[in-house]
């Protein structure tokens, strides 16, 4: 029988959204999943991987290929060996009364036997999310134009996306840019502003008053920074890169800020209906609130790699900044060495080519 007649054809969605372990009738057609390991068979003994945060959870079948039903990436391709099917379907159904199945055994059943699907799996294209303009900015705390970071009150980047008139405006938590020491940075989206006009009013000096000192000056924002970025999303996690234009040598005031010529981070995304511990984050009013077709996308996780730049489009957002050196990554250099030797070459310089060159916003700080 021709396999091809008992997959889901052209333009038949299938949602495969992970859940616990059992049969499911779809389409009139009896399915095996399993939640811990996330594979899924249909009584045919055709294999799917349905693991959201690597493949996407929504698919469609066209010219024996399983695309992204939203940017109609290939996936994998159908058509795996028979009798490789059989055992994975075998192992899944012994172990239907089960707590979980034998994760290994599957694999053995398939990628160790079919090295180059795994490539299939693994080497993504990358994915170019989004590139702009990018402005690093400090702001002194009251009536202070100190630089040391006890003194400064915020520090913020702004990004603005190339060929748009928008600007958004994201606080770093920690008052720097991450070291390869550190772990981790809260970001959160403070404010978009429409125009040039309502960026630099926002930059700008503000004065106000007190009870008890009278009129309070909040000193004008400093640039450190200008320079292009990338969203960049490969092999199951997007790159926040950017590059400095100007100033053209990186100073002991830049420095400060762990701002360099260029670098590279992983960014996630916060799920804003996630628990946080008191005093951590945003207040909730403060939180965001993402239409259903963007918070769908956590499931039931805290935090899922930036794979869209559509959650940029919120004011509340909140993100992570991570050092693709940091400590706890130590079991994913390897990967993530390979990953950056992928994606840093050419390929990258030419996307970072088509931005424009940044206007001046304000004069660089010295």
């Amino acid at each position: 029988m021709d396999n091809k007649n008992l997959i889901p054809q052209t333009e038949e969605i299938r949602e495969l959204a992970p859940e616990d372990l059992k049969t499911k009738k779809e389409n009139n057609k009896e399915f095996i999943c399993n939640n811990l390991d996330k594979y899924l068979v249909d009584t045919h003994g055709n294999f799917y991987h349905t693991d959201p945060e690597m493949m996407g959870s929504k698919y469609y079948y066209i010219d024996n290929n399983y695309r992204n039903k939203e940017d109609g990436r290939i996936m994998f391709s159908s058509g795996f060996p028979s009798e490789r099917n059989e055992q994975i379907r075998k192992a899944l159904s012994e172990n239907i009364n089960k707590p979980s199945v034998n994760q290994a055994a599957i694999h053995q059943a398939t990628f160790a036997q079919q090295p180059g699907r795994m490539m299939e799996f693994m080497e993504k294209k990358v994915n170019i999310l989004q590139g702009g303009s990018v402005y690093f900015f400090y702001r002194p705390k009251v009536e202070n134009n100190a630089i040391q970071k006890e003194e400064v009150q915020r520090f913020f980047f702004v990004l603005q996306p190339q060929n748009q008139s928008k600007y958004q405006l994201l606080i770093v938590g920690k008052k720097q840019l991450p070291t390869t020491e550190k772990n981790s940075y809260f970001l959160f989206l403070e404010a978009i502003k429409n125009n040039k006009e309502e960026l630099l009013a926002a930059l700008n000096e503000k004065h106000y008053l007190t009870k008890t000192r009278g009129e309070r000056t909040l000193p004008v924002s400093h640039c450190l920074g200008a320079g292009k970025y990338l969203l960049v999303s490969h092999n199951n996690h997007t790159h926040f890169i950017y590059q400095l234009t100007n100033p053209s040598q990186v100073k002991e005031i830049q420095k400060e800020f762990n701002l360099q010529k260029e670098d590279d981070y992983l960014i996630n995304i916060k799920n804003p209906q996630a628990a946080t511990p008191p005093g951590v984050g945003l207040a909730e009013k403060q939180k965001v609130k993402f239409p259903p077709s963007l918070q769908n996308k956590f499931a039931h996780y805290s935090f899922i790699p930036l794979a869209t730049s559509e959650f940029l489009n919120y004011e509340g957002a909140e993100l992570l900044l991570i050092s693709t050196g940091k400590e706890n990554l130590t079991s994913r250099v390897s990967e993530l060495e390979s990953c950056l030797k992928k994606i840093h070459p050419d390929n990258l310089l030419d996307e970072f080519a088509k931005i424009s060159s940044p206007v001046v916003l304000s004069p660089i700080k010295e």
